[in-house]
């Protein structure tokens, strides 16, 4: 009897021991959250409706996340030589910077602390850099790149806010060693001036002119500029944005370009104001599409991959594939994710300003504003639009090796090939159970590699030969009114490496 007691218990121990991992890999399973990304409020930017409503909204509409990416600043200069800094006009409008990073931040972190369901992240929707072209005076003054905007978001200081490398961003000393010499310059020319007001006749008329023309290129030219470019130079490439994506990535941010490829045309404005009883003249605005950005610039963590316009560069070896397989092959230090961006300003306004139109699926360890950055930060998301009232959604894309000794990988991850096909798992349904055709194209490495058909729910295991020492799946889903598009799970095959 003993003996066999002995034995219970021994087995009892064996079954705990066999169990307990199972429990804890189940208690690290991800929780999929459902966001809102690119949002604008009606306290901090061009949005119309309160921290407190979108809250609402978003609760309503059956969101975890909101990121808020308010804008920064919003202004427009524009100066007449020889001093177009000292001598201009500037229209601004509601931004983050003029009502202050601090009381920003502050806002939303109570929203978010008072609303334990509902995560809001603040972010900022940045807008680096524009430029002029024509003349006030023969009427086709344009500006050039002004909606052309980087989202900035995880930083959680007011100083670094206010401190972007932007235009009309106010004082900053970043950039005093770079900027210096012209003003050391007219600073030469004072005391020059100085010198020669001791003198008589001509020479001190002419000292009184430079002292004139001393102190206000000193003043045009000073050194406390927020951004080492000016707009009266044409276009500058992609430095005043690289700045940017540098200067968040020191400082803990992260970048996304915003919708690179919205098809803004030219338009016209005419600024609401008066000098002197005269009405401004009607100013153009151009911002070209500008997808090949995705490739020209570097270190930024990703871009609206799914938004509210066409977009080409999520095309099989379009931009995107470009700049993956660049990571591939040690080219790039980093890869680029995507997310959907939904460029909300008002409920209803058009057919993707509804809150839960455009979203972006985290996949999260905890509901904390913590794990969504992180799923942020290493593309464990995709991007999603949901043009029906059933919500459509991926409820597995994961990818491993053949015997499954590494266990699984999903976007963002990697997993080892070691010579034999992988395995690909797809789960797709709709909330409603309802059963519509889906079409799944599966990319790997910029090449399109299979599609496949079925109906929802639709469960998918699809052997995949690797194709390069490092490459890439990724995959998007098309189904009547919606739109599926995931960030890359990454492999390796060392079997293929050249020796």
């Amino acid at each position: 009897m003993k003996r066999c007691m002995i034995q219970v218990f021994y087995c009892l121990c064996a079954v705990l021991w066999i169990i307990t991992p199972c429990r804890a890999a189940h208690a690290e399973s991800w929780i999929p959250l459902t966001g809102a990304v690119h949002v604008h409020s009606s306290e901090f930017s061009s949005g119309d409706h309160t921290l407190s409503d979108l809250v609402e909204m978003g609760r309503k509409g059956g969101l975890d996340v909101i990121v808020l990416t308010d804008h920064d600043n919003i202004a427009l200069s524009y100066g007449v030589p020889p001093f177009r800094h000292l001598l201009s006009m500037t229209f601004s409008r509601n931004s983050v910077l003029k009502q202050g990073a601090r009381k920003y931040l502050e806002a939303v972190n109570k929203i978010d602390a008072e609303n334990k369901d509902m995560i809001l992240i603040p972010g900022i929707e940045s807008a680096p850099f524009y430029y002029w072209t024509g003349s006030i005076w023969k009427g086709d003054l344009t500006v050039h790149g002004l909606r052309k905007h980087i989202h900035v978001i995880g930083l959680t200081r007011p100083e670094d806010i206010e401190r972007l490398p932007i235009l009309e961003n106010g004082f900053s000393t970043h950039y005093v060693m770079q900027l210096l010499p012209r003003f050391l310059f007219f600073t030469g020319i004072i005391l020059l001036s100085l010198v020669l007001i001791t003198w008589k006749g001509i020479f001190k008329t002419a000292g009184r002119i430079f002292l004139v023309l001393g102190i206000l290129g000193a003043w045009d030219a000073h050194p406390f500029k927020s951004s080492l470019f000016d707009p009266y130079h044409g276009d500058q490439g992609t430095g005043p944005f690289q700045e940017v994506i540098d200067y968040a990535d020191s400082h803990g941010g992260m970048t996304f370009w915003a919708h690179p490829e919205a098809n803004y045309g030219a338009s016209e404005a005419a600024p609401d104001k008066k000098i002197a009883g005269f009405k401004l003249p009607k100013v153009f605005m151009v911002t070209e599409k500008h997808p090949s950005d995705l490739i020209r610039t570097n270190g930024y963590t990703g871009f609206e991959s799914l938004y509210g316009d066409t977009i080409h560069a999520t095309e099989p070896g379009r931009e995107w594939d470009q700049v993956l397989i660049r990571y591939c092959d040690g080219v790039r230090e980093k890869p680029a994710w995507g997310f959907c961006g939904l460029d909300f300003h008002k409920q209803g306004q058009n057919s993707w300003s509804y809150l839960d139109r455009g979203e972006t699926i985290f996949w999260v360890r905890e509901k904390t504003r913590e794990q969504v950055l992180d799923a942020m930060r290493n593309g464990r998301m995709y991007a999603v639009y949901q043009g029906g009232t059933a919500r459509i959604r991926l409820d597995d894309f994961s990818m491993a090796s053949q015997n499954h000794e590494d266990g699984a990988a999903m976007s963002g991850g990697t997993v080892e090939a070691r010579g034999d096909p992988m395995s690909l798992h797809i789960v797709v349904s709709l909330s409603d159970a309802a059963s519509v055709p889906v079409r799944i194209e599966i990319i790997d490495s910029g090449n399109a590699l299979y599609t496949l058909e079925g109906m929802t729910p639709l469960n998918i295991t699809q052997d995949i030969p690797a194709t390069r020492a490092k490459g890439y799946i990724r995959v998007v889903v098309r189904a009547d009114k919606y739109k599926i598009v995931t960030n890359p799970i990454f492999y390796k095959d060392p079997t293929r490496l050249t020796p």
